[in-house]
Parts: C-alpha cells; structure tokens; sequence
C-alpha cells in the first residue's frame, strides 16, 4: 500500500476514535438520547451480523457450484482486478469507514483518492461486460459488498475543487484534481453496473452508496459541466455571484469545450441511464427519490446537452410513474425550478419535435410526466397473446383518471401560484406553458395536451367566476381562456378546410367505411406511425397507451348511459345549461375532474359497457405491428388524423337535442355569458377574447349568440367595452367584405360615441376598409362620416387628417394619367354621394388642416399633389358634361361634386385654377346646358371670382365675355346666383375692366323701377298693374340692395352720395310696410345688404325701430323676424371679414399706415350695434317657432365667435336651448357650451346653471302649451337622460361645481322657495336623467335631499295630523302609539268635511313627495344601499367614494305629474284621491325615518357595548 493510503488509513481511524469520544460525551450530557441512538446502533450491528451470515452463506452456494466450472475469461479478468483493489485497500476497515461518514459535501471531498485511474478505468469495462454477458451474479457476494465500499471511498469531489470559489471552469482546475474527478465518475459507473446486472441479490443495492453517487453527479453538473456546455446558464450563475465576466471571456467558453469536460459528460450521460434502470429495478426509499427527480430535472434548464436530457428523461418519468406520492413534490420542484430560470432563458423554445413545433424543454418533461402515469403491468406491446381482461381494462381506465387527476393538481397548484402575491412572477411562466400547449395541441407525439387544455378550461373558467378572487387574476384567467378557444376553433376551421384526411382515407381505402371503421383503421395507423417514427422506446410506449387508454374510456362514456367522469365533468351539464340560458350569479364550481380507483373505474360500467370496452382494448393490442422501415403515414397525416380523431370525441354529454359540444364551443359559450358581467374590466376582456375566437375561425361570427352579444356590448355603458366590440366588428368586417353592409348602420352610429377612443377606432376601421375593399358601395358614406369628424378633438382630427393624407394627398406622377384619373373619380364620388350632408365645410377643413402645416418638403409634397388633383377634376369635366347630355346617368350630380371639389381647392389656393379660367368661363353662360343644377353656375361663379384677381395681363375678350355671362345671371336666375354673380361682378369691374358703366346702368334700371312703383302705389296700392308687376319688384329690390352693398354710390352717376344714399334707404324703407309679406321680406333683405357696406344705418333710428319691433313683437310674421336676425349676423360676418382683410394688408404695410387702428374702430362699431339687439336676440330662445330659435342661436354663436360679449351673458340661454328637441339647435348650443368651458370652466358657474336650467323649463312650457314639461330627452331609447345632460356632464368634472349646482337645484324644493309644482317635477326628471357615474354624486344628492325631508317634510306629516286630529290630546295620543296602523278606510272616516285645508297640505306635500319618489329611484336605478347611505358624509375623502357606478335597473322616473297637474287644475277631486295622497306622503316619510332610526339604534348599542369592553378593562 502507499503512503497516500496509508494516510488515508490513519484519517479514518482517527475519525473512529472522536467519533467514540463524541458518543462517551453524550452519553454523560443526555442518558436518554444516549440509550435511544445505542439502541439503534445496537439495531444496526444486528442487521450488519443478520447481512454478514447471508453473505456467507450465499458465498457457500456460489462456491460449491462453481466448483469443477471453468471460469470465463472476462469473469477471471474482472476477479484478476478486483482482488488486486482488495491488495491495495487490505489496511482499510470500511466498516467503521462507512458507519461515520456524513452525507453532506464535506464527506464526498478528499484529498488523495483511494484508487486511482489505472484500476478505475478497467473495472468500469470489466464490469459493464460481465452486465451484457450476465455473468456479474456469478461473484461472490462478500466480494461485491467490499468491491462496492471500496468504489464507494472512490466517489469523492477533490479537496481544492470543494474549498476554492475561484473555480469557474475546466480551465481553473490542476490536473490532479481533474482526474480525481474522472477517477470519481467511473467509481460511480462501475457501482452501477454491478448494481443493474441481472440477478444481483438485495444486499447489493446499498442505498448510501446510490445517494452518494446521485449527490456527486449533480455537484459535478451543476458546478462544473453546465457552465461548460451553456454559456447563458454560467452568465446567470456569475451574474448571481455578482461578477462580471468579459464578452471574450464569455465567447470562448461558448466556442470551446474541454476534451475532459466531454468525458464527464458522457460519463455522467451513462451514469444517469443507469440511474433510471436502478429505479426500474429496485424499490428505493424518499431520500433517493427526492435526490433522484432533483437531479433528473436539472439538466433541462441547460441548452446543448441534448443526450444528457434523454436519458434525464427517462429517469424522470420512471420516478414520476413508480413513486405516485412523490409526483407533487416533483412538479412542485419543476415549478420552482421554473421560477428560478434566469431572464435570459425563460422564454427559450429549444426543444424541436418531428413537426418542427418548438416548445420549452420543461413544457416537455411535463406533458412527458403525464403520460408516463398510464401504464399497464403486462406490457401490451411486447406480449404476443394479450388477453385484455377485466384487471387490463380497469388499469388502464384507472391510470389514464389518475393521469388526469394529476394534471389537475398540476394545473390546480399552477394557477393559485400566478394569483398568490409572492416575489416570484408566475404569470409570464404561465403563458408561456399555455402557448406551449396550443402550439402542440393535436400533434400525435402529445396526446395529452388536449385533456389538460379541457381540464385547464374549466379550471380557468372557474377562476374568472370566482368573485371573491382580485380581478387582475379573473381577467388573466379569461383572457387566457380566450386564447384556448381560440386556438381550438383555429384547429376545427383548418380541419373543415384540409382535405388531407380525405387523401389518408382514401390512399388506405377507407374512404367508403362507416365513422366507426373509419377511426378504428386510422387508430391503428396513428399507433404504427407512433411506434416506427419515435425517437425514444419508453416516450413512444407511453404515448401509445395514452392513446389506447384515452380511446377506452371515450368508448366507456359513449356507451354509458349514466354521466360517467372524466376530463370534462368540470365543464358538465351546468356549464351547458348556463350556456344556453341567462347568465346567473356565480356559484361554487365543482372541481374540474373527478377520478376514480381501479375499481370504481369499472365498477362504475355496466357489464356490457365493460364487454364491449374489452373488446375495443383486445383489437388494439392484437394488431399486427408494422415491419421496421415502413412508414404509412407522413408526418402531416399523422397531424391530420390526430385531428380527425380528436375531433369525433365527446367532450360534453349529450345533451336532450343530441348535439356534442366541444371544449371550444364550451368555452365560447363561457365568453359570452361573461360579456354581460357587471364588472367593465371582465366585459371588455371577454369581447377582446370574442374577437381573437372569431379572428381564429370568422364563422362563429354567423352565430345568433354572437351578434346579439356584440350588438348589446356596442351601447355598453363602459367606453372600454364599447371600444372592444368595435375592435372586433372591424376585424371581422376586414376578414369578409360581405359583413360590411350588415354592420355598417352599427358602426356608423359609433362614430358619433362619447368616447374618443371609441370613435378614433370607427375611424380606423373605415379607413381599413376603404383601403381594403376600395370599390365597396359604402365607402363614399364612410369617408363622409369620417370627414365629418375632422371638427373633433385633437386625437382625432389628426386622425381623419393622417387617414385622407394617406388615401388622397400622396404624391402622385403626372405622368400616370389612370392613376390621376382614380383618384379624382374617388373623390368626385365622395363628395356626391354625401352631398346633403354639407361635406364641403368638413372638405374644406381637411384640406386647410393639410396645407396650413410648416412648409418643408413635406408640405411642398401636399401642395404639388392638390395641384395635380385640380388639374385632373378640371381634365374630367367634360367627360362628366358629356355624361350628363348623354343620359348616361340620371342627374348632374358628379358635375356638382366635381365643382364643389374645385371650389375648396379655390378657396384655398385660387393660383391653381389660374391657368383654368378659359375652361371654367363657359359654366358661366346661362345658354349653356340650360337644365344644369344651379350649384354648378354658383360654384363656377364663385371659382372665377376667386381667380380674378391673380390674373395677370388677361385677355380682354375673355373679360368681357365673362362681364356678358355675369349679366344674363343677374337678370334671368334666381337669388343664389344673382347674389354671387354681382360679387364676382364688383371684383372684375373694380379690379380688372374698371368698366363702371354696367354698373350705373344696372343701377338706374332697377332703381327707376322702384321709384316708379313707389309713385304708384303711392296712388293705388290696389292697382293690378302692381300686383301684376311684384316679381319684377322682388327683383329690383334685391338688385339695388346688392349694389348698394359691392359698389360706392358714387360710382352710380352724378348724384351726391350722401343723397343718394339716403334716398336709397327711404326708398327701400318704405316697401317695408308693403302689403304683400314677399316684398317686405325683399325689403328688409335690401336694407340688410346696403347695411353691409355702410354700418351707420344700422345704429339709424327708422331701421333699429324696426329691427326692435320685429324681434319683440311675437305676434308679427316669423319669416320677417328670422330675416332681420339673418341681416344682423350677415352684417357681422362681413365686418370680421373687412377686418381680416385689413389686418392682412395692415401686416403687409404695418411701417406705413396704422390700420390696426382702424380695425380696432370698427370692431367697436361692431360691439356697439350688437349690443343693441343683444337682449332681444336671447330672448328669441323661447320662441315657439323652431326656424326663428335657430335663427337667434346662430347669431347668438357668431357673436360668441367674434367675441363680441362676455360667454356669462349668453350661458344661460344656451343651456336653455340645449334642452331643445330640434336636434339640430340642441347640438349646436352644446357644442358652444363645450366650447366656452373648455376656455375657462369659470364661465359656466352654478348660478347660471341653475338659471339655464328654469330657462329649459320655461322653453319647455313654451312648446307643450303651458302643460306639465318633463325633462325626459325622448331621443334616447336606450337609457333614462334628461335634456340638460349635457350641462351636467360639464360640471360632473368639478367636484365643488357640482355639489354647489346640485344643492341650487334641490333648494328649489325647499318649502322657503315659492316654486310653482310644474317646475319642480320638471328639475325632478332633469335630476333623475342626468347619468351619473360614480357613487359620490348620488350619495351626495341623496345626503342633501335627505336633510331638506326631515326637516321639511316632517314639519308638513306634523300639519296633516293636526288636521286629521284637532283635538290635542288626541293627537299626543297618535304621537304616542304607532301610528302604521292607518289606512284608507281608517283615513277617510276621520278627513274633515270640507277638505279645503287638506287639500292645501295634500299640494304642499308634493314637492317633498317629489324628492322621496326621486331618492327611491335613484337608490333602484342605481343599486344603492341604505347602508351606504348612512355611512356616507360630505366631508369624506374624495377617493373613498369615487367608485363607478353601474345601473341595475334601466327603468324611467315617474314623478306622478297626472296626480299634481289635478290638484292644480282646481278639478273635484274625491276625499279617496287626496286620502291616497296622504298615505302615499306618510308611507314614504316613515319608511326614511325607520331607516334613520334603525342606523342609531346600531350606533347607540355599538357605543354601549365600547363602553362596556372598557369598563371591564379598567376595572
């Protein structure tokens, strides 16, 4: 022996030697523990002699009969070694060595190994070719009990690899430890093969010895060869360290690889395949498994270590299916393991299977881990005769529950770790591990995945209807619901479209069988494939009979005729029943699977059931196996009859009308009764995960279910959920084209939605579709709804001015002339098809908001592309003439949109119709397609206008040819165009000709006619030459006024202007009297236009009286009033106008002149004339007639646009025409209300609030005839609203605004206020309709009602008793006793004769009858509590109460108008009716009173019992 043996000799009888002195110390220290560890020593030493005399005597056997036998040679070299070792280790007691080693790291670490590699080495070959020869059993057992301890000193980790921290790889280890190490593995190989020999006898597996080896393995690889092998994994680990480690350092262990390092690998390969064979073979005790499933779990945490996770694979499932009570702790090990993977490689799919799918290595040692718990003891693959009998059939149904069952824990414990609040994240995990699943589902290495996705459904749905849950759990929960039914209906869509099925039956000839044959073959053909094209035997066995399991019991449940369990019991008949009917309120949810035992399993079955199941299992396991090297189905045939298999079972029983229904239709019929969930969050989660399932398969959308709940979730009270529903409306509708006509009214109404997102996605979607489907019949309405919004807020303006950009103003080559000609027809049918919707004003914004932009190239890119669409709507107008003569096409109305696109790009940029105006001059003659729509000559009019003064050097025939044209439309067309032809006149007589002479003779030709016909009527009025010749006066007047409007009376002739003028004004100032109301109409008209140009006459005393009597005097005509309001405005209009334009040329010339200055005086000329007619204007919103309130509303927003008042003065009467029917005054009003608040909220304050809103009352009585005015918005159908909504939605934002405007309102009730009755049920239903969205509002409105009733109210139940009791005593009587007892009969027999008085109180209560009918709805409508009521007070936290709130009933308020309009009617009404009054009164004041009382009796105890506990504590 050597000295380093000899030293290891001495170590370990140094270690006996304190060991015993350890023992003689405790024994002095505790007898107790002292007699207990001496009995079990006591026990061990008996065991060691019991072992030793079995050794011997077996030792005995083996020598006798091999006595007179030769030995074989590689048994007589493996003796030749062994007895050399036991040479070289004779000085060792390995007993004493052996009893008091430790187990920890420190006992594995030595310095000097026992053997070394010279004797290692041989006795690994040795051994493993006695293992294939059989040969191992024929040793003495002494000698391989003392071989195996001797091996067992050998597996050792070197001293200075334990000790140091400054290892981190191969390349820091010295040589001599390196082989220790290598001398250490092959110690352990040879244990191991000795141990998994055949007929090795059970004191040969020594447990310390397999543990000691399985604890050194896992050192070994996790210190050393993970590193080595995965850079990513030695990153994390020096990351942990805190380290860092250079990008070259990191480069050149990832290239690089030890050739030691790769002899450790496949030394530790080997060791653990025999680990799993040692498991196979020998029941070993909890410390090893434990160990064991550690170390066979590791290695797929690590990249490239492919063989090493084979054969940890097969060590994983054996230890997974043998030990069944160890099988949670194992998973919750994965799990662990899972949590701890590093960042780097959590998401990390590195594991490639036969179909190229590549999931997570753990997401595979899972799925691996359930399917290795099918098993069958007869191995019914290898048996030739399998008789499957009782004991097969009910194993195999046993173990595929017990599969099942343990997927649920799994998934059980997977999904309370994602919702437990804990520092590791599981969430991420989790996903991943579900799209792992969905990724494979239905691949036939897996057959489990689709069990664990139904068991996974009804666990999730279990999860998101469970209440008392956190709703970020419940919304994950759904949402990943959602990508399972999703994915499953994908699934069914690609099988509905895949004919590859139908190829696999009919290359096989099964084409022609009934479904029972049909799936029988292909169960067989999926099982060949299985068994041929496998990489692994056991994974393939296990997989098999997965299957083989699988189909047994779906054959036991379609036989069956009681609901049998399984997988889908979780999803059973409730899930169904709630499926088909309402949604109710959750309820405890049995657990998703139950399972039986191996008995119950068939016990369960009827015999039959069991005969005909035996009978399935025994064609199964006779078949014939396929010769090796054939293949009969592909990998994509297998897929497809994995598929088809998959998709003939029966999820979910049968159900009375025998229709199947499978995880997807289950889980989508989850989706949908979600969706009417009170929580907003779940809702719109569930119409997310609708969209993703009709996304996977479209034709779900064609389900009644799914239309209705996407068209109840499109009026959602939520803006999230309404946002979701259109999502999925725009997905579907981009999927098929034939969708858009059925949605297109839905999405339409949307665009007009409260919620901006709402309607930034409406746009979104048209603007999809347009781009999609450019052909479709709808898209010149959608790009219309879309122009339309180019008035919205910021967010969407930029919007529909991005998606037009896109569509229209990208650059384009004038040289591709059909492209040019696409586009401009694009737009021509635009703007025709929505040409009453007044698109130009929403045309002419857009295409301002494009070229108003910064000038870089891209603005120079817009302007070149306008250009070139104008010269291409200029191009196509004759075409479009040309249809028109033709009668092509029924109308002109492609001529007018082609016009109306002209003149917005004129109004914009008139310099590029310059080089147009000799092709547009010829619309100007009247001659010319005489039957032309008016509004081609107006805007061909307009257009020349607008040209005109950017001409330079024209041609002179061309002006006069245009002077002609101008002429023949002032004398023969009507109002429009003359009006438009004599601005485009004064522009080319001022600017171009100077020809003033058409002027002046226009001028005295019409002026004479009006002098004459003065003189005349004069005279006669009732002349019948006069009235023969009124269309002529029409049109004389409103010629004159025209001019007087374009040109100086100078330029009329030699009259002095200043007579002129006023001579003019006498003149049409008279026929404002005429008789005929069209004159007078005329007349005013006139004046308004000569008012234009010389501003003083508005301030002149005949023309403000009559301006005053018009707007005052109701009882004159309304056309009259609304043509004053239009003369007004116009006069404003054009000012502004006059001022911008002197502004302009004051910046041109500003060094020069100050025309600011002047600016400035005529804006004050402005204000003064306003402010005359200002307060007759307001009044003006109580009018009856609609025209003449539109009328004043209009001027009323020019003047707020010209800011020529103060906004206050003007709030009220628009809050008050905010509450209008007419649709069109209600918006406008409210859009300039939304205006002046968004300048400063301090413009609307409660006080005007308040008055705006009796306003509304009084514009209310103005429109029913002084009847009863409810404030109920009849336009919404939907929901209760009231039609100052919208002033309350304002205010809503501020909290101080809106207590003070609430409490305003309900002071009105206040018996101290002489209020008339009418008002207040009219401020009763503007209250009940106001929306209100979180708990504060109400529950303040509530707290404020409350304390007007008690005080108030009660004070009128005091008067009613003292007149139904006069007596006083009497009545202290009735405040004694409980006075609940009263009813109607009771009631009337004690009302006084004359009823007078009781009728006053009866109307005196009513007020506060209306606040107690109006507290009870809102508590209904709104699911308020009494509780939270008493809880409530206005001084809380802001946050406390800022809860949304949802509605729960959707019922309108009834404020009893027909009861209190008879008590003011002074109509008879009996003793009865004012009886029931009383008691109505009575019974609404008592039960808010018991409610009160009730709370501070609580209070009252609570208190005494505090005392109480503290009395106690002190004495």
């Amino acid at each position: 022996m050597t000295d380093c043996h000899l030293k290891r000799a001495v170590v370990c009888l140094r270690r006996i030697d304190e060991s015993q002195e350890q023992v003689v110390k405790r024994k002095r220290v505790n007898s107790d523990d002292c007699n207990g560890k001496g009995k079990t020593k006591k026990r061990k030493m008996d065991e060691e002699s019991e072992a030793a005399t079995v050794i011997h005597r077996m030792d005995q056997r083996e020598f006798e009969s091999a006595e007179g036998e030769n030995l074989d040679p590689s048994l007589e070299g493996f003796l030749q070694i062994m007895d050399h070792m036991f040479e070289r280790t004779a000085d060792l007691d390995l007993a004493e060595i052996m009893d008091n080693e430790d187990e920890d790291l420190s006992a594995v670490s030595s310095s000097d190994p026992v053997l070394d590699e010279s004797l290692l080495g041989p006795i690994v070959l040795e051994s493993d070719k006695l293992k294939s020869y059989g040969l191992t059993n024929k040793i003495s057992c002494r000698k391989l009990v003392r071989l195996l301890k001797i091996l067992h000193l050998c597996v050792t980790v070197p001293a200075a690899v334990v000790d140091s921290e400054d290892i981190e790889s191969f390349s820091d280890i010295d040589d001599d430890s390196l082989k220790q190490l290598i001398a250490s593995l092959n110690a352990s190989l040879a244990i191991l093969n000795i141990m998994t020999s055949p007929g090795m006898p059970k004191v040969v597996y020594m447990e310390e010895l397999v543990l000691r080896i399985v604890k050194t393995a896992k050192l070994y690889l996790q210190n050393f060869l993970y590193a080595q092998f995965d850079p990513r994994y030695c990153m994390d680990k020096e990351f942990v360290k805190g380290r860092s480690v250079s990008a070259a350092k990191r480069n050149d262990r990832a290239a690089t690889r030890d050739g030691r390092a790769l002899q450790m690998y496949a030394l530790l390969t080997r060791i653990l395949a025999l680990l799993s064979h040692l498991v196979e073979m020998q029941e070993l005790t909890d410390v090893f498994v434990l160990e064991a499933s550690s170390l066979a779990i590791s290695p797929f945490l690590v990249e490239n270590v492919h063989e090493l996770q084979l054969v940890s694979l097969k060590l994983t499932y054996k230890i997974f299916s043998r030990y069944e009570k160890h099988q949670q702790l194992i998973l919750e090990d994965i799990l662990l393991l899972l949590a701890k993977l590093p960042c780097t490689t959590k998401n990390i799919r590195s594991y490639r299977n036969s179909h190229s799918e590549q999931i997570q290595r753990l997401t595979m040692l899972i799925l691996h881990l359930f399917q290795s718990v099918v098993k069958c003891t007869k191995d019914v693959f290898k048996s030739k005769k399998i008789q499957a009998d009782d004991n097969v059939t009910a194993e195999l149904l046993s173990s595929y529950n017990k599969s099942l069952k343990t997927a649920q824990v799994f998934l059980s414990l997977f999904l309370s770790k994602c919702s437990a609040r804990s520092e590791e994240d599981y969430r991420p995990l989790f996903e991943n591990f579900v799209m792992d699943l969905l990724d494979i589902v239905h691949l036939p290495e897996w057959p489990s995945v689709e069990p664990i996705l139904i068991i996974l459904s009804s666990l999730l749905v279990k999860q998101f209807r469970t209440k008392s849950a956190d709703m970020p759990s419940r919304v994950a929960a759904l949402g990943y619901l959602g990508l399972i039914a999703a994915r499953l209906r994908k699934e069914d869509a690609s099988r509905r479209e895949n004919s590859e099925i139908e190829d696999v039956l009919t290359q096989h000839g099964f084409q022609l069988l009934d479904e029972v044959q049909k799936a029988a073959h292909l169960q067989n053909l999926l099982l060949d494939y299985l068994s041929i094209k496998s990489e692994d035997e056991s994974s393939s066995y296990f997989c098999r009979l997965f299957y083989i399991a699988q189909w047994c019991s779906d054959h036991a449940k379609s036989l069956s005729s009681s609901p049998v369990t399984g997988e889908m019991n979780g999803l059973s008949k409730e899930i169904v029943s709630r499926a088909r009917s309402a949604h109710c309120s959750s309820s405890s949810s049995n657990g998703p699977v139950r399972n039986e035992s191996a008995s119950q399993a068939v016990n369960g079955l009827s015999k039959e059931t069991i005969s005909k199941v035996q009978t399935v299992l025994q064609a199964l396991l006779t078949k014939k196996c396929p010769e090796s090297g054939t293949m009969l189905l592909s990998s994509s045939g297998a897929r497809a009859v994995a598929r088809y298999l998959a998709s003939r079972r029966s999820f979910v029983q049968k159900s009375h009308s025998s229709v199947l229904h499978s995880c997807a239709d289950v889980s989508l019929m989850h989706i949908l009764l979600i969706v009417g969930e009170t929580t907003s969050a779940l809702r719109s989660k569930a119409m997310k995960c609708l969209a993703g399932v009709i996304d996977a398969d479209p034709q779900v959308l064609l389900m009644r279910e799914v239309q209705d709940a996407i068209h109840c979730r499109c009026l959602d009270q939520s803006v999230s959920v309404r946002d979701a529903a259109i999502d999925l409306l725009g997905k579907s509708i981009l999927q098929n084209e034939d969708l858009v006509d059925s949605y297109y009214g839905m999405l339409s109404e949307r665009i007009l939605d409260t919620g901006i997102s709402v309607r930034k996605r409406v746009i979104a979607i048209f603007r999809d579709v347009c781009l999609k489907f450019p052909m479709h019949s709808k898209v010149p309405d959608m790009c219309g709804q879309m122009l339309k919004r180019i008035g919205d807020e910021e967010g969407i303006k930029k919007l529909v001015t991005e998606t037009f950009e896109g569509m229209w103003f990208t650059p384009l080559d004038e040289t591709d002339v059909v492209a040019i000609r696409q586009r401009v027809d694009n737009i021509v049918g635009i703007v025709a098809a929505c040409r009453q919707s007044f698109i130009s004003d929403w045309m002419e914004q857009l295409v301002f908001s494009l070229l108003k932009k910064e000038k870089d190239r891209h603005h120079a890119l817009i302007l070149s592309t306008c250009k070139t669409i104008v010269n291409g709507l200029v191009q196509v107008l004759p075409d479009l003439v040309e249809e028109f003569k033709d009668g092509s096409v029924p109308d002109c109305s492609r001529l007018v949109a082609a016009f109306t696109s002209l003149y917005i790009f004129c109004k914009l940029k008139p310099e590029f119709l310059v080089p147009h105006c000799n092709s547009l001059h010829i619309f100007l003659d009247p001659d010319y397609l005489s039957q032309m729509d008016n509004i081609v000559r107006h805007h061909a009019v307009h257009v020349v206008e607008m040209i005109l003064p950017f001409l330079k050097n024209p041609d002179q025939q061309l002006m006069t040819q245009i002077e002609n044209f101008l002429k023949k439309l002032i004398l023969s067309l009507g109002t429009l165009i003359v009006q438009r032809s004599f601005s485009c006149l004064a522009v080319l007589v001022k600017k171009v000709t100077h020809n003033y002479s058409t002027v002046e003779f226009c001028f005295h030709k019409f002026f004479r006619v009006l002098l004459h016909y003065q003189i005349e009527h004069e005279k006669n009025p009732s002349s019948p030459i006069l009235k023969s010749n009124v269309p002529l006066l029409l049109r004389s007047l409103f010629i004159v006024g025209l001019l007087c409007e374009h040109f100086d009376c100078d330029e009329f002739g030699d009259h002095t202007t200043d007579d002129l003028l006023d001579r003019i004004f006498q003149t049409l100032f008279y026929f404002t009297s005429h008789e005929s109301e069209d004159a007078r109409m005329k007349a005013l008209d006139a004046i308004g236009h000569m008012a234009i140009a010389h501003s003083d006459l508005m301030l002149h005393s005949q023309l403000r009286d009559l301006y005053t009597r018009h707007l005052s005097d109701a009882s004159l005509s309304v056309k009259l009033c609304c043509q004053v309001l239009k003369n007004i405005r116009a006069y404003l209009v054009e000012e502004e106008a006059r001022m911008m334009a002197a502004d302009h040329r004051w910046k041109e010339l500003h060094n020069q002149e100050s025309l600011k200055e002047m600016a400035d005086v005529q804006s004050g000329m402005a204000g003064t004339i306003i402010q005359v007619y200002l307060k007759m204007t307001l009044e003006l919103s109580f009018f009856p007639d609609v025209d003449v309130r539109l009328s004043a509303l209009n001027l009323i927003a020019t003047v707020l646009h010209q800011g020529l008042v103060p906004p206050n003065q003007c709030v009220p009467y628009l809050i008050c025409l905010g509450s209008d029917y007419n649709s069109s005054i209600s918006q406008k009003a409210n859009h300039w209300l939304k205006e002046i608040h968004k300048k400063d909220q301090r413009f609307i304050q409660a006080k005007e609030a308040l008055q705006g809103v009796r306003m509304s009352y009084q514009l209310q009585l103005k429109l029913h005839d002084s009847r009863i005015a409810t404030a109920h918005d009849t336009n919404s159908s939907t929901k209760p609203s009231s039609l100052n909504g919208f002033l309350y939605s304002l205010l809503r934002a501020n909290r101080g605004y809106r207590r003070v405007f609430l409490r305003l309102l309900l002071r009105l009730f206040d018996d101290s206020q002489d209020t008339d009755l009418k008002e207040l049920i009219f401020a009763s239903d503007c209250i009940a309709g106001f929306g209100f969205q979180q708990q504060d509002e109400v529950l303040y409105l509530i707290h404020q009602l409350d304390s007007i009733v008690s005080n108030s109210g009660s004070n009128v139940l005091r008067l009613f008793t003292k007149v139904l009791y006069p007596d006083k005593e009497e009545q202290k009587k009735r405040d004694d006793e409980d006075d609940d007892e009263e009813d109607l009969d009771s009631v009337l027999q004690i009302m006084p004769e004359d009823v007078t008085r009781f009728r006053r109180l009866c109307v005196k209560s009513q007020r506060f009858h209306l606040l107690l009918l109006l507290r009870r709805f809102l508590m209904s409508h709104y699911g308020i509590s009494d509780r939270i009521i008493q809880q409530y007070s206005p001084t809380d936290s802001a946050k406390m109460y800022d809860k949304p709130l949802n509605i729960k009933n959707s019922s309108k308020f009834n404020s009893g108008s027909n009861v209190i309009d008879a008590l003011l009617q002074q109509q008879d009404i009996s003793r009865r009716e004012l009886a029931k009054v009383y008691l109505s009164f009575k019974d609404l004041m008592i039960a808010i009173c018991d409610v009160a009382e009730d709370e501070n009796l609580n209070q009252a105890q609570t208190g005494k019992a505090i005392a109480g506990l503290s009395s106690n504590g002190s004495s």
